[in-house]
């Protein structure tokens, strides 16, 4: 009877082991998801399932119990559905221990600006005091003229380089009169540009937006 309670005991520390590996696998190293929509045609399909690198540019944290896979999933039904829309509506960024860059033409996966909790695919294009490599009459901007990770000052007018000089996302560099984005920023782009959102509009991308490297084929 003994032994068969220490069985017993071992199969439900087997069983906890186990759950407690997958998590920290989907957590820190690897998850899996799919494409929805079509910017990234003809690279990534609509519906392509696809696995996501998360520990290829350093060690992230969770932002919240609710990115926890499984515990999350739990704790999403059982909690109060005010109380866990406050918490993903929250703008909260992600933290990585010991980051690094994405390497031009990874295709990574990030937050949605204003919309942590939604997620988006795209190509990294350009890093910290690149060019981005378009004309820049091809670049559609809105609110300020995002033209890459390096911004004439000469090229913009008054209220552009006040709100600019604002920003925090890029210092001003006096010697070479320009913007520069710092130097944990990225800029993306869909490699179907006239059906993607991305750098163009959003601007450069802070890397703390990054959960991972895609993995599609």
């Amino acid at each position: 009877m003994k032994k068969r309670l220490l069985s017993a005991s071992g199969k439900i520390a087997i069983v906890v082991l186990c759950i407690f590996t997958v998590i920290a696998l989907k957590t820190f190293v690897i998850d899996y998801s799919h494409v929805s929509g079509y910017s990234m045609n003809p690279t990534l399909r609509d519906g392509q399932p696809l696995l996501v690198l998360k520990c290829a540019y350093g060690l992230r944290k969770p932002r919240n119990a609710y990115e926890i896979p499984i515990l999350g999933s739990i704790l999403y039904y059982v909690s109060d559905k005010t109380k866990v829309d406050s918490v993903l509506k929250q703008r909260k960024s992600f933290e990585y221990i010991h980051g690094s860059l994405p390497s031009r033409g990874d295709i990574v996966a990030l937050n949605i600006p204003g919309n942590n909790h939604f997620h988006a695919v795209k190509r990294c294009v350009a890093i910290a005091g690149d060019s981005i490599p378009y004309p820049v009459d091809l670049l559609p901007y809105e609110i300020v003229p995002y033209k890459g990770m390096v911004i004439d000052a000469r090229a913009i007018n008054e209220k552009q380089r006040k709100y600019l000089m604002q920003n925090r996302d890029f210092r001003f560099d006096a010697v070479d009169s320009a913007f520069v984005a710092l130097d944990n920023f990225v800029y993306v782009v869909g490699d179907n540009m006239d059906a993607s959102e991305d750098s163009r509009r959003w601007g450069p991308m802070a890397m703390n937006q990054v959960f991972g490297r895609v993995i599609y084929r």
